[in-house]
């Protein structure tokens, strides 16, 4: 965020490339949870993936995919080995920009349970971008950048039950879903690139 002669202007690093239209709640569809990170301690992982459990014993079609790589991929393997929940979690490894888009366009809901650091996600504006309804924490710029049941639903770090409500609560509530969807593409339209160009030379010119 950067002040210049008593303006404030929300510049971030982060582009996105497409709009899409606001989603519909398809409960009679497979329900698709993605989460898009590091696996990194602090990235709220394990929370994600014990809430997701008691999820399970309320649906049955129900699918968690977790895309990304690092230090905790193979703990994370072994948690889902662990409890049989292989053929309900899909780990994707790194994957390309379009297989991205792709994910966040086909998805139900986008889940960062982060309970470590966090400054303003790309994550999360990118999964608004395709009319995908976020959930996440309260956690450094978060609570203060997006609005709180409006175009995202905040859970308290490192709380599996506040997650399972959250998650539990978006899936089931049409109006809630709509709305959460809606006015996040509002928000992420601010963020395509030819907005930035705009907010670039209004800054600087």
């Amino acid at each position: 965020m950067y002040f210049l002669e008593n303006r404030t202007f929300n510049f971030l690093d982060i582009i996105v490339e497409k709009i899409a239209k606001p989603k519909p709640l398809l409960t009679n569809k497979q329900i698709k949870i993605l989460f898009v990170g590091r696996f990194f301690p602090g990235k709220g992982l394990f929370v994600l993936l014990e809430a997701f459990k008691k999820l399970k014993k309320y649906f049955s079609n129900i699918k968690l995919i977790l895309a990304g790589d690092g230090i905790l991929f193979e703990d994370v393997k072994t948690w889902i080995k662990k409890n049989r929940l292989t053929k309900d979690i899909a780990l994707t490894g790194w994957i390309t920009k379009n297989k991205l888009y792709s994910l966040y366009e086909t998805s139900t809901v986008f889940v960062l349970p982060s309970d470590g650091s966090e400054g303003i996600p790309r994550s999360i504006i990118e999964a608004m971008s395709m009319g995908t309804p976020c959930i996440s924490t309260k956690v450094g710029g978060i609570p203060y950048f997006f609005k709180e049941n409006q175009n995202i639903l905040l859970a308290k770090p490192g709380s599996i039950n506040d997650l399972f409500n959250n998650l539990k609560t978006l899936i089931t509530n049409k109006d809630l879903y709509h709305t959460l969807s809606m006015n996040g593409i509002k928000l992420a339209k601010d963020y395509l690139f030819i907005n930035q160009e705009k907010r670039i030379k209004e800054l600087f010119l």
